[in-house]
């Protein structure tokens, strides 16, 4: 009992503080321009040290290059995760930001911890 009801003010919690509608991995690319949030499993993570806009890219629900949704950790965000390459895959994790596009990739580009639930 006790589980179902901290389960369900985590929910609503979860809802409230995100104030962005919630969509599945599958759907990233009906939603760009707008503000969401995604839930799903690291499958791939990676750093792109191409150029001087580097960071980490997690693969969200299907592994890269198939990922239909790729989250953005900037190099200067990225201190504020205790995570690296090898430790991201299999998290379940919420991320919350608007979906831009890139090569015809969705993406969101978290800028703030509280874009992400670990």
């Amino acid at each position: 009992m006790r589980k179902i009801f901290f389960s369900a003010v985590l929910c609503i919690g979860f809802r409230i503080i995100c104030d962005a509608q919630m969509i599945p991995c599958s759907e990233a690319t009906l939603f760009i321009g707008r503000d969401v949030t995604i839930c799903g499993q690291v499958k791939s993570a990676m750093r792109d040290t191409f150029g001087h806009k580097s960071g980490m890219l997690l693969g969200l629900c299907i592994p890269y290059p198939n990922q239909p949704v790729m989250i953005v950790i900037k190099d200067q965000t990225l201190p504020l995760f205790p995570y690296d390459a090898t430790t991201w895959p299999g998290k379940w994790i919420c991320v919350s930001g608007q979906i831009k596009v890139l090569h015809g990739r969705p993406f969101i580009e978290v800028h703030k911890r509280t874009q992400i639930v670990i």
